[in-house]
């Protein structure tokens, strides 16, 4: 979606405790991959 990894891992946090209702500390790791 051209998000900056902070945009994505921003949702992927907010998905965990509000859709999943995680309840524990939820850390996301995003992966970028860059052509040169």
């Amino acid at each position: 979606e051209g998000l900056s990894a902070t945009a994505v891992s921003k949702r992927l946090v907010r998905e965990a405790v509000r859709e999943r209702r995680c309840k524990d500390n939820c850390t996301a790791i995003v992966i970028v991959f860059r052509r040169k």
